[in-house]
C-alpha cells in the first residue's frame, strides 16, 4: 500500500530543490561573468590593436606628406636652375 510523504518530506524535498536551483544559478552567472570579462578584455585588446594602427596609419601620412613636400620643393629647385640657365 502507497502512503502519502508526510507534511515534513515535503519541506524537505522543495527545500533540496531551491538549493539546486540556487546553486545552478550561481554557476550560470558566474559562467555568464567570466564569459562577459573575457568578452571586455577581448574588446579592450581591440581598441589597443585599433590606437596601434592609426598610430602607425597616422606616421605614414606624415612620412608621406614631408616626401611630398621635399619632392616639391626638389622639383622647384630644378625647375629655377633651368629657367636661371
Amino acid at each position: 500500500m502507497l502512503t502519502r510523504p508526510t507534511h515534513g518530506r515535503n519541506h524537505e524535498e522543495h527545500a533540496m530543490r531551491y538549493s539546486t536551483a540556487i546553486e545552478a544559478a550561481e554557476h550560470h552567472t558566474d559562467k555568464a561573468r567570466a564569459r562577459h570579462q573575457a568578452a571586455e578584455q577581448e574588446l579592450a585588446d581591440l581598441y589597443d590593436k585599433q590606437a596601434s594602427i592609426c598610430q602607425s596609419i597616422t606616421r605614414a601620412l606624415e612620412q608621406r606628406a614631408a616626401t611630398t613636400r621635399e619632392l616639391a620643393a626638389a622639383e622647384r629647385r630644378e625647375a629655377d636652375t633651368r629657367h636661371s640657365a
